[in-house]
């Protein structure tokens, strides 16, 4: 089962973001993002294999040279599938393109299999609002994620790994606040 490396943000972004996801949960829209599990976040890497003690012992290391990341969603996104995903997303500023290489830096050395779409040169740092519903929907989606008032800034309080399908959290390092 694939492994990602995510950011999870303070508390009322979270529910703000819960908010979104309850709303959007209906036969006619999308099905709900917090009923598999999920925590809001923002993915910094998935790898299909990672050897996970080595990756906390790592990461609790790397922690210490993070200073505080503040993410500031400014806008929303929509990735074209067949099934879409509609998201928020913060500009790719320098501090949040730093802390991605990093974390880069640190799994390909415990990990294998990394997916393309979340390399250097080809992640979208995005938060999920919605996905798995037909593209039919997306107006309506769209709408009621209008909902959401940008920008929302939010430090990040947390760097994650988690297992999926079924989505397990692995563990949690607290960031410097």
């Amino acid at each position: 089962m694939p492994f990602a490396a995510v950011i999870y943000f303070n508390e009322q972004t979270e529910k703000t973001i819960r908010d979104i996801w309850k709303s959007l949960n209906s036969p006619l829209l999308a099905p709900a993002m917090d009923e598999k599990g999920i925590r809001p976040h923002l993915t910094l890497a998935i790898y299909d294999q990672l050897e996970c003690c080595s990756c906390q012992k790592a990461l609790g290391y790397l922690k210490k040279q993070i200073h505080t990341i503040n993410l500031n969603f400014t806008y929303f996104g929509i990735f074209h599938y067949s099934n879409p995903i509609v998201f928020m997303a913060p500009p790719l500023e320098k501090q949040l393109k730093n802390i991605h290489e990093q974390i880069h830096d640190c799994l390909q050395k415990r990990g294998s299999g990394p997916w393309e779409i979340y390399l250097h040169d080809n992640w979208v740092p995005h938060c999920t609002l919605a996905m798995d519903f037909n593209k039919e929907q997306l107006p309506a989606v769209m709408e009621r994620c209008l909902q959401l008032s940008l920008p929302i800034k939010t430090p990040a309080v947390q760097i994650g790994i988690v297992e999926f399908d079924p989505i397990q959290p692995v563990f949690e390092i607290d960031l410097p606040s």
